[in-house]
């Protein structure tokens, strides 16, 4: 209820609420010590996604196959362009383009009046395209209906109306390039269209690789030539005796960009974490994680990552590559110096940032995580990977019970009918074309009298299923290798054995065995590049269980929802502490008012006395 202190005179409403807000001071406290908590939580998330940056710039780096960059260059593109893949292979190769792709051309020899005219008045025109005939409906016969009527049979030519200058005539191209594009016309023309001349032969393009006694050549129905060396296609613009080198290398500019933004992204990731965790001396300031421990530590893991050596390098040290560290302890990167380095030693170069290993024996090194650490581990296989294989179909050939033969593997099914003229090796290249349409990866051959599926691949994931009667599917299972990783049991796909990510410094390193030996196989020594550790720092502060970073963010996180509990406690008791004020305010007005009451009634009350005193004595 609203108290004006009417009976006390005091300004009740004001005295609240300055107790209140004497009251409020510990609420208060928390709240900012709240608004800290999520500041730095902020801060925290700020810093993780600088650390974002830097793991993708690794991890475009950290593997082989990030450094597969490659420029092809043409010695006279006008004649022959070049471009490269990934995967494409480095070196060079000379040739002359003899010819390039043509579509097959035919036209009608004579000149019609108009559009409208009728030259096909059968209604039907017979075409041989490809060695195959074809019938097409041209509806009233005239010429925009036969082109129209070509066209919408879609067989792979094109039909125009042509207007010369003196009447129209018909004209047929073939869609595709090549020698295989000719076609004809064979019946259904009219003889006022005259009889069909060849405007253009569909021919193959054609390349010649040197110039001497074992010169070659290849051919392609189109201008392009796929994989001449593998990865790389050329793309032939015009004839000429002219020769056209082509120069497939590794593109040094670009993997020193991807070095580049690499240190960008650590260097960003440091001015962030020391901007967070700075202290202002004159407005004695302090950042929001001044002081937090997991950043700094997190910021000496970075710059550790990018300095210290690899010693699986010829190299060993990243100053070499032009990888350093100033004197502020920000990264910096030379790449002039990377270029010379990568020109003079482009293995060197790139082990310095990608994961590897020695290895000894049988082993090959197949892959790590961020959980794996530097080390060396003996490698043992106690069982070798084997190919799911199924045989049936055993007997005497032609089959007296020919039928259907049926492949699957999931959802993917592959039939093929033996035939009664079918003989043993008929039949497996009939199963093996349907298996091949079906995309399954598995072989047919000639076995015992039979037939043999067999999958390409090792291991459990080479596993399908056979029914040779057509009906009843059975399984053919490929087993996978069993081993260990030192000493510790690994898992296992196919031939690749994988120590599991709990295992203490190897925990997701693989290895492929070769599928053969058994036993001690060999060891393996691993170590980390540049890019690779930078990801193992970033995963080990920001695993959410046991990361520095994680931890210390969680941790505000917890304390934030402490606060908010604390805080909400005692608003709650705070509006029962207002309400308790008002409540004996108010008591005190109206005590105060009945006093008052009773002062002027007692003042009455004794004047009347005093008046009758004074009349009495009169």
């Amino acid at each position: 209820m609203p108290i004006d202190g009417l009976a006390s005179g005091l300004d009740t409403n004001s005295i609240i609420t300055q107790l209140m807000a004497l009251e409020r001071q510990p609420r208060n406290q928390l709240a900012a010590r709240r608004d800290a908590a999520k500041t730095a939580l902020d801060a925290f998330k700020g810093v993780q996604a600088k650390l974002d940056v830097v793991n993708t710039a690794a991890l475009g780096l950290q593997r082989a196959t990030g450094w597969n960059l490659r420029s092809a260059v043409s010695s006279d593109p006008t004649i022959a362009s070049v471009s490269a893949s990934t995967s494409s292979a480095v070196g060079s190769f000379s040739f002359t383009v003899g010819a390039v792709a043509r579509a097959h051309g035919v036209a009608t020899g004579a000149n019609v009046a108009a559009t409208t005219t009728v030259i096909a008045s059968s209604g039907t025109l017979g075409l041989t395209i490809g060695g195959t005939p074809h019938t097409v409906a041209v509806g009233a016969g005239s010429l925009s209906e036969v082109a129209d009527a070509i066209n919408a049979a879609g067989l792979g030519v094109r039909a125009a109306t042509v207007n010369t200058g003196t009447g129209f005539r018909l004209q047929l191209s073939a869609v595709a390039t090549g020698g295989s594009s000719t076609f004809t016309i064979d019946s259904g023309l009219d003889p006022v269209a005259g009889a069909t001349v060849v405007t253009t032969a569909g021919t193959d393009a054609s390349i010649t690789l040197g110039t001497g006694p074992g010169a070659y050549s290849l051919t392609s129905a189109s201008n392009t030539f796929t994989d001449v060396i593998p990865g790389v296609t050329v793309v032939a613009r015009q004839p000429s005796a002219t020769v056209v080198s082509i120069d497939v290398a590794a593109d040094a500019s670009a993997l020193a960009d991807k070095v580049g933004k690499l240190v960008d992204a650590v260097n960003g990731a440091l001015n962030d974490i020391k901007a967070k965790t700075a202290y202002d001396p004159k407005t004695k300031t302090a950042a929001a994680l001044n002081g937090d421990p997991s950043v700094r530590q997190l910021a000496s893991a970075l710059t550790r990552a990018l300095a210290d050596a690899v010693g699986q390098s010829s190299l060993n040290a990243p100053g070499l590559a032009g990888v350093t560290l100033d004197a502020k302890g920000l990264a910096t990167f030379d790449k002039q110096k990377f270029l010379d380095s990568f020109t003079r030693d482009p293995a060197g170069v790139q082990r310095l940032f990608v994961q590897g290993a020695t290895v000894t024996g049988t082993v090959k090194f197949a892959g790590a995580t961020d959980v794996t650490r530097t080390g060396t581990a003996a490698v043992a296989v106690t069982a070798l990977a084997t190919k799911g294989t199924s045989t049936g179909l055993i007997g005497t050939w032609p089959l007296a019970v020919p039928g259907p033969v049926s492949v699957r593997i999931g959802t993917r099914v592959a039939t093929y009918t033996v035939m009664a003229t079918d003989t043993a090796a008929t039949a497996a290249a009939g199963l093996q074309t349907a298996i091949n349409t079906a995309g399954l990866g598995i072989e047919v051959t000639e076995s015992g009298g039979g037939l043999a599926a067999t999958s390409r691949n090792v291991g459990s994931g080479g596993s399908f299923e056979v029914a040779w009667d057509g009906v009843v599917f059975a399984s053919a299972l490929g087993t996978d290798a069993v081993g260990t990783i030192d000493g510790v049991a690994a898992v296992a796909t196919g031939s690749v054995l994988t120590a599991a990510t709990t295992q203490p410094t190897f925990g997701g390193l693989s290895v492929q065995t070769d599928g053969i030996a058994l036993g001690a196989v060999g060891t393996i020594s691993y170590e980390p590049g540049i890019a690779q550790r930078l990801s193992v720092a970033i995963a080990a502060a920001s695993a959410s269980n046991s990361g520095a970073l994680a931890i210390a963010a969680a941790n505000r996180q917890t304390r934030m929802g402490q606060l908010d509990t604390s805080i909400a406690s005692y608003d709650r008791r705070l509006v029962q502490r207002e309400a308790t004020l008002r409540k004996s305010y108010a008591a005190l007005e109206v005590t105060l008012g009945n006093l008052k009451n009773q002062s002027s009634w007692l003042t009455g009350q004794l004047a009347t006395l005093a008046a009758n005193n004074s009349s009495s004595n009169k």
